[in-house]
């Protein structure tokens, strides 16, 4: 009967003994959000257990792709086009004893991309409803402080030269003078010719990249008349 008790206690003490050599994995992720583009870092550590162990590091990741680290304690991972998904990294650790856990995993978030609002598209319109339009632009900007305006006017292929500057001048002239806006809440575009007249508003939120203009029309070459040399 003691040696059964004996043989138990030695048995538990045995197994005690070598749960104690494995070591508590853990991992640190990025603990804010990070913007598509920016490298994502991801850190195993590897605390207590057998001092003599000699761990290695094997990564894969649920989104994105690892740019540099693998093999390492620390992992960079590459966030461009993953916009508004999450990333989760899990490390495989070997060199530790058979009954030791050897996984961990983290998740990191990348943000939802900030992008620019096309808030009204027109063609030719009279007076009126162009002010109606610009009367629902200065609300769009007034709901949102932080956001920049931009107007983007094109001339048609048979429009007057200087259509889109001119457009361009009384639009703003009626949000300053009519609606009392700040100049500096807008940014104006003349964006070349299209088949035919029309205008872009945009609100463009902090942080969210400028539209562009998408004519599509090429402007007419400039021809240089021949100079007349006197004889």
């Amino acid at each position: 009967m003691k040696k059964s008790i004996l043989a138990i206690l030695f048995t538990t003490a045995a197994a005690f003994g070598a749960f104690a050599q494995c070591p508590t994995l853990t991992m640190a992720s990025p603990s804010d959000e990070v913007i598509a583009g920016q490298s994502m870092y991801f850190t195993a550590n590897v605390n207590g257990g057998d001092a003599k162990a000699d761990p290695t590091f094997s990564w894969s990741v649920s989104a994105g792709m690892i740019s540099s680290g693998q093999g390492t304690p620390v992992i960079t991972v590459d966030s461009t086009g993953l916009e508004g998904q999450s990333v989760t990294a899990t490390v495989e650790v070997g060199g530790l004893a058979p009954q030791c856990s050897r996984s961990v995993s983290s998740t990191g978030f990348v943000k939802a991309a900030i992008k620019a609002q096309k808030y009204d598209e027109f063609g030719s319109i009279n007076l009126e409803d162009e002010w109606a339009r610009l009367d629902n632009f200065a609300i769009g900007l007034q709901n949102d402080p932080m956001a920049t305006g931009y107007i983007i006017i094109y001339g048609g292929r048979k429009s007057k030269k200087g259509y889109a500057a001119t457009t361009i001048k009384r639009m703003k002239t009626y949000l300053v003078r009519q609606r009392g806006m700040d100049a500096a809440r807008f940014k104006t575009v003349d964006g070349g010719l299209r088949e035919d007249p029309s205008g872009e508003l945009w609100l463009v939120p902090q942080g969210a990249a400028p539209p562009v203009a998408t004519p599509t029309v090429e402007p007419k070459p400039t021809v240089k008349k021949p100079i007349n040399k006197k004889s």
